[in-house]
């Protein structure tokens, strides 16, 4: 049996885990992932690995989930936005309105975040405000979701999804809307302001009530809406590299019982559904959120298992096993091939 692993699950099914050559290094930690000039695992601490080794270079008691863009790292620490170089120095800290209520979310130019009846906007690279929104007579409502194109956000309050930027409100649309993700770019200005009301193709897509998709345009108008074949309801949403990619739903069925969940992952665009995909051997179980990569897909599952699939037919291209349920993926696409990153029982690093 050599260095061959074996372990069974609930449902009686008996897994192999390889030792495999493509295996760079096992860091014992484990949380929710995020790739950039380093490997950084949030998990009631932030920790900063070094891509290569595994080596940490330095951490954080920073507990909510990082965006690593534009060579630094922005976390959220109560009512203050904080960028990180990648040594661990802090390059900038912006107070905001109030209690932050969403992760940061990162275009070029701009960071956003948002709480209860709230938007703030803040230049990536200095910290600086480029613009706040804080409702007419306090009509936002609670922003539980938030996504950005350039300098424009689009936030989920009571169900609504509302575009805002510098000039205020743009549109607001849609009803029962619970997450929330984009593609694409608008067209961008370094003024914050000739820009925000561009477009280049840009997408916004709503996961609603019902297990349905609703995809946008910048300007608010429906293009199309689709409902994926399998699921209940919608847990994960991620756009394709460009509004033409469509988008990426990972949908969620609860048995009768209540007791198992079973979920897959759906390629919606032009209002069809283009492929699905679920783990072969994976009666029941759960998939993390995915990441889009160039022309494959990654996702990983509660069979221990990170799968890479085309982004074109949802065909598997290859797997990497890991020790545990992969609640976290993240992808490094700076050199040659794709290098894979899974957050399990431990952090796994594959070539």
């Amino acid at each position: 049996m050599g260095d061959d692993i074996y372990v069974t699950d609930r449902e009686g099914f008996l897994y192999t885990i390889r030792d495999s050559a493509e295996l760079d290094w096992r860091a014992d930690r484990t949380g929710t992932l995020e790739v950039g000039e380093n490997v950084y695992v949030s998990n009631n601490d932030l920790i900063a690995l070094d891509a290569e080794n595994s080596e940490i270079r330095w951490s954080a008691d920073d507990r909510n989930e990082p965006n690593a863009e534009n060579e630094l790292l922005y976390v959220t620490d109560d009512e203050n936005v904080v960028a990180y170089t990648a040594d661990g120095n802090e390059r900038w800290r912006a107070e905001c309105d109030g209690e932050i209520a969403t992760e940061p979310v990162v275009t070029e130019e701009t960071v956003f975040v948002g709480g209860n009846g709230w938007v703030g906007a803040f230049d990536a690279q200095d910290g600086g405000t480029r613009w706040t929104y804080d409702g007419d007579c306090g009509d936002l409502g609670s922003v539980e979701r938030l996504t950005a194109l350039e300098n424009r956000a689009f936030v989920v309050a009571d169900g609504r999804i509302t575009a805002l930027d510098s000039h205020g409100e743009q549109w607001s649309a849609g009803e029962n809307a619970s997450i929330l993700t984009a593609s694409g770019a608008s067209g961008s200005d370094d003024s914050g302001d000739a820009g925000d009301s561009g477009s280049a193709g840009g997408a916004v897509y709503a996961g609603i009530d019902g297990n349905e998709v609703i995809a946008y345009d910048f300007d608010g108008n429906e293009q199309w809406r689709a409902t994926p074949e399998n699921g209940d309801s919608v847990s994960h949403l991620v756009g394709g590299e460009t509004p033409a990619d469509g988008v990426y739903a990972v949908t969620t069925a609860v048995t009768s019982t209540g007791t198992d969940r079973r979920e897959w992952l759906a390629a919606l665009s032009d209002g069809e559904e283009r492929w699905a995909f679920h783990p072969k051997y994976l009666p029941f179980g759960s998939l993390c959120e995915p990441v889009v990569a160039g022309e494959t897909v990654y996702v990983g599952a509660s069979d221990r298992r990170v799968y890479a699939l085309s982004a074109t037919n949802g065909t598997e291209l290859h797997r990497f096993e890991t020790g545990d349920e992969v609640r976290s993926v993240g992808i490094d696409t700076n050199g040659e091939d794709d290098r894979v990153y899974a957050a399990s029982d431990s952090v796994y690093a594959f070539e």
